[in-house]
């Protein structure tokens, strides 16, 4: 077994070793906000939301105190046909924001988005979940970036709030990890993964190429499916914002059902992604997790230290990519030792994925 075993671990080993290498050699993190030369460039706020009550004012609240905003803003509420409170608070809201309820013109979160920016009178749209609040500089960070470099789209930074507990803690290691990676490959030309709670882009270019087109039908893929497709269109036009003031931040979940069938609904939407690199990604990283955790219970039974420097190793790699985000995502640098915990569940994701179903917000998730 165990000469089958060191093979396989080398290998694995070579190639993440390589991809770290090129990671961490190419990767930035901005220092301070850009300023743009055509800050009148007017955005529209799009917040779709759908049973929202208990997190839709906190939302409002943040948009409010937004810092140093000289461009114009509109915010679009577009209700995904709400059963609970949420359009009561919207309208109670709407009168010290300049604000529009808009009802969606059909179900689901594209649906919502798309009405709103069908709606919206500014060339530059920005979603945002309900569930989220922006850091006092996102809007005018994300503004001034997206501006200055003339982008087409611009992914922003999505942090977990830090409840206190492990469990929320585990959820801000495997999201630095995934933002991280995600991040890398978008700036460095590969196009992976972003987060459409923080996501800025061009009305023009998302009319243009058809809106969500024949990713409509999936209840994900809001985010990084729209974003590939700006990608294919002009890549170098697509970027992700790596510093502080471009962040949002958003609860992590309570409920461990509710925390796997989140991740089963992000994975419904892997099948349907532009470039092929995307599975061979996955493919490694799965790869990485599992050999993590082989290494691990083999040192454990033959009480070899080989096995344990290869465990060190591996968990080196989520180590450095922590420590850069650190300060950006106002994590504790404690939460550091949780990160082989998100490599023990991740790799049953995909496997859950097709023999689960979730749902979300009282409707059956469609998978690609």
């Amino acid at each position: 077994m165990m000469t089958v075993f060191f093979p396989f671990v080398g290998l694995v080993i070579l190639v993440y070793a390589a991809f770290c290498f090129y990671a961490f050699r190419t990767f930035q993190i901005a220092s301070s906000r850009t300023e743009s030369e055509n800050n009148n460039e007017g955005v529209s706020v799009i917040i779709p939301f759908r049973n929202e009550a208990n997190t839709l004012a906190t939302c409002l609240a943040a948009i409010k105190a937004q810092k140093e905003i000289g461009f114009p803003v509109e915010v679009l509420l577009v209700d995904d046909h709400s059963e609970d409170g949420s359009v009561a608070i919207a309208e109670a809201e709407s009168s010290t924001l300049q604000s529009r309820i808009v009802l969606s013109n059909g179900q689901g979160k594209k649906a919502a988005i798309e009405t709103g920016i069908a709606a919206a009178s500014h060339p530059i749209i920005y979603t945002i979940d309900a569930d989220c609040r922006m850091e006092p500089h996102c809007l005018k960070s994300m503004q001034g970036r997206y501006t200055s470099e003339r982008l087409h789209m611009l992914c922003g930074l999505v942090s977990y709030k830090n409840n206190g507990n492990v469990f929320s803690m585990m959820q801000q290691a495997e999201s630095v990890a995934l933002v991280g990676i995600s991040a890398f490959m978008l700036n460095s030309g590969r196009p992976a993964t972003c987060n459409g709670a923080n996501l800025m882009f061009s009305k023009a270019l998302f009319e243009h190429l058809g809106g969500y087109g024949s990713d409509k039908q999936l209840s994900s893929g809001d985010d990084d499916l729209l974003m590939q497709s700006f990608a294919r269109y002009q890549p170098d036009k697509v970027r992700y914002a790596i510093d502080s003031a471009s962040v949002v931040v958003t609860n992590t979940e309570t409920s461990f059902k509710q925390f796997i069938l989140q991740r089963i609904r992000w994975a419904g939407k892997r099948s349907a992604y532009k470039y092929q690199y995307n599975t061979y990604l996955m493919v490694m990283l799965l790869l990485k997790q599992v050999t993590f955790w082989m290494a691990f219970a083999a040192a454990t039974l033959f009480a070899s230290p080989f096995l344990y420097l290869i465990c060190l190793v591996l968990f080196m790699s989520d180590f450095l990519l922590y420590m850069r985000f650190r300060t950006i995502l106002t994590l504790k640098w404690y939460a550091i030792l949780l990160m082989p915990i998100y490599q023990l569940y991740i790799p049953f994701i995909p496997l859950l994925s097709f023999i689960m179903t979730s749902t979300w917000k009282g409707r059956k998730v469609l998978k690609a």
